[in-house]
């Protein structure tokens, strides 16, 4: 048996249960794991912000703003803006994106141990950042090279809103911005409009997921 886990854009632009018949059809079981990374990951996120909001308190005293964090969610984003703008008013965490630790856990469970596991993202830099950790008999794909690879005729519904959509980090303490699309992340660097913000949101494409290379 071959195991697949389908990303949340997939499912909602193709519908879950119509994915899971196609791909039985050819030999895959759909997985999912069992932690809750989306909560988990926010709750990461929620300590870093912590944590340095109180490295700039002690260290200097409470007149000064602290540095914001910054978003690795999307690797685009988060690979554009520290090779650009790396400096000590920003803090890269270097949290995995969700999809990444859902495949860790995927791929250190005894169960699905020696087989074939396919994660599906939706876009090639997901893809590659998983594929360059070499987990254990798990590969990385786009979804879209993935069905078409298989022939899966499956038909699909345009979505005007992505199923994981900016605002993740709501609730979180202090200001938190969110940018989507390429050269408004790049201008707000670029301004300094990052100055005060305790965290900022980045999603290479426009609004969200749904928009990305590999769906």
């Amino acid at each position: 048996m071959r195991y697949i886990w389908i990303n949340p854009v997939a499912r909602a632009m193709y519908g879950y249960e119509a994915i899971r018949r196609a791909l039985k059809q050819k030999e895959y079981e759909c997985i999912d794991a069992e932690a809750d990374w989306g909560g988990i990951v926010r709750e990461k996120y929620r300590k870093l912000v912590q944590e340095t909001g109180e490295a700039a308190a002690s260290g200097t005293g409470w007149g000064v703003t602290p540095a914001t964090v910054v978003d690795a969610r999307c690797p685009k984003a988060y690979q554009m803006v520290k090779h650009a703008f790396e400096g000590p008013e920003l803090v890269f965490g270097d949290i995995h994106p969700i999809l990444i630790h859902i495949a860790i856990e995927l791929s250190e469970t005894p169960r699905y141990a020696g087989a074939e596991k396919i994660i599906t993202t939706p876009c090639a830099s997901l893809a590659d950042e998983g594929n360059a950790l070499r987990l254990q008999d798990t590969r990385f794909i786009p979804w879209n090279q993935f069905r078409e690879a298989l022939g899966l005729q499956l038909p699909v519904e345009a979505i005007e809103a992505s199923p994981i959509p900016p605002g993740y980090f709501a609730g979180l303490p202090g200001r938190i911005d969110s940018i989507s699309e390429e050269h408004r992340i790049w201008n707000y660097f670029r301004r300094g409009d990052d100055r005060g913000a305790s965290l900022v949101e980045m999603l290479f494409c426009k609004d969200g997921c749904h928009n990305g290379d590999g769906v």
